[in-house]
């Protein structure tokens, strides 16, 4: 599914789980890469910040979706105003 091998679609599908085990809404995405991730979590209803420090042309059509924002920055230093639910690590 998407740009991910059978068992990381897999890991994606058991934190979705997870997510709607715990009633979580807005997901930090750390390590998103070119967003495969994060879009399935927005595809599955959750608001998602997709963070990576390296720019993978967000600005492409393949993973965009309403209820990603993606952020370039290194997740060591970057100051985010939102507060998370959940975060995953890509």
């Amino acid at each position: 599914m998407l740009g991910f091998t059978d068992n990381n679609s897999q890991r994606v599908t058991h934190v979705i789980n997870l997510l709607k085990k715990y009633n979580s809404k807005i997901v930090l995405e750390v390590g998103s890469a070119s967003g495969p991730a994060a879009y399935q979590f927005a595809l599955a209803g959750y608001r998602v910040t997709a963070l990576d420090i390296r720019d993978y042309g967000y600005k492409s059509d393949k993973y965009r979706h309403p209820n990603i924002e993606f952020i370039t920055a290194d997740a060591t230093t970057v100051n985010l105003i939102e507060t998370y639910d959940a975060a995953h690590f890509g």
